[in-house]
């Protein structure tokens, strides 16, 4: 990330959540069992993955905002609902908006989600990969107040990177 830019890279930093003790901050994941144990005992612990970085995990939306603070006014815009994309002379690409609207643009690039609009358009409406599919994997995911995790799963969990392995795949529990 620093390679590509030092201001997305900066931006990231400032915004990322890490493993909070010393001694687990090039942990990326702390494997425990979390299907074979009696309510109300400690879960088992199995195994460590370590790299150089620990685990990082972000906010979507604050990564963007802070990624959004290093482009130049004017250049970017958001909330907006393309309808359609056409070449014209000389290369440009003219962009038109739900709300009438109309941009040009050397380039689009869509980071419009799963349901990107844009990759309806490259790919044409009728392109089974232009569409979200069910790949029959979820996950849970929640925010919770620290000290509220910390009294739930004491501190060692709650500030720390773990990944509580069962018969279901689970994501990776992160406290901010």
């Amino acid at each position: 990330m620093e390679l590509c830019s030092n201001g997305i890279y900066q931006g990231f930093e400032h915004v990322a959540t890490k493993s909070q003790w010393k001694s687990k901050e090039k942990v990326w994941l702390s494997f425990v069992d979390g299907y074979h144990h009696d309510v109300g005992t400690k879960e088992k612990f199995l195994f460590e993955l370590e790299n150089e970085l620990g685990q990082n995990a972000v906010h979507r939306a604050h990564f963007l905002d802070e990624m959004a603070k290093l482009v130049p006014e004017g250049v970017s815009h958001f909330h907006k609902h393309l309808d359609g994309v056409t070449e014209i002379d000389g290369g440009k690409l003219r962009m038109r908006f739900h709300d009438g609207a109309e941009a040009l643009a050397d380039a689009v690039i869509g980071c419009d989600g799963i349901k990107s609009r844009v990759r309806q358009l490259i790919l044409g409406d009728d392109d089974p990969a232009a569409q979200p599919q069910y790949t029959h994997k979820y996950a849970y995911r929640g925010l919770i107040p620290m000290d509220k995790a910390i009294e739930a799963l004491g501190e060692e969990k709650a500030v720390n990177a773990n990944l509580h392995v069962r018969d279901v795949p689970s994501p990776p529990i992160r406290c901010v």
